[in-house]
């Protein structure tokens, strides 16, 4: 039986029981701040699964080297080297319907692009390509106002989609 820390055990825990609220809203079947964050990272996961599109013939594509899309440490693929399976057609077609949620219940364009940056997640690592400290470097704040300003802005998301009736589906994909 595996050993765990006290705070991997938090973490864990913490993970699960923010997992079972963002159930518990979407049940109530209206749109919150959370649970719309919720689902702008399922479409960020969805459009980063998809594969790069080469702007050459096919020809040609064998003497291209492969895009390097792994930059960082934690962006990288596991040992065995397996890509991301690819989305589904359902996911792919509400991700397109996601990605316009900032665009059309946005009114300030700082925090459509904090809303488009903050959804991008990686969807080998789970993990937020933008961290909340790597967004206030461009913003010139410290990150919990950029924090807020995400909620605000996912908040502000809601609210629209709420106003316009649109409907929570379970599951988000």
């Amino acid at each position: 039986m595996a050993r765990y820390s006290q705070a991997e055990q938090r973490t864990v825990i913490d993970d699960w029981a923010e997992a079972r609220a963002v159930e518990a809203e979407a049940r109530a079947r209206v749109w919150t701040a959370a649970l719309v964050a919720a689902a702008l990272e399922e479409a960020g996961k969805a459009l980063l699964a998809l594969p790069p599109d080469h702007e050459f013939p096919d020809t040609f594509r064998v003497a291209w080297p492969e895009i390097v899309r792994a930059v960082r440490e934690g962006d990288r693929a596991p040992e065995g080297g397996m890509p991301p399976a690819l989305p589904s057609a359902q996911a792919i077609a509400a991700m397109e319907f996601r990605l316009r949620w900032a665009f059309r219940y946005c009114a300030s364009v700082p925090k459509r692009r904090l809303v488009g940056a903050r959804m991008l997640v990686n969807p080998l690592s789970e993990k937020h390509l933008w961290s909340w400290g790597r967004l206030a470097g461009p913003f010139r704040v410290h990150r919990d106002t950029v924090k807020r300003w995400h909620s605000t802005a996912c908040g502000e998301i809601a609210a629209g989609l709420n106003r316009d009736g649109v409907e929570v589906k379970i599951p988000l994909v």
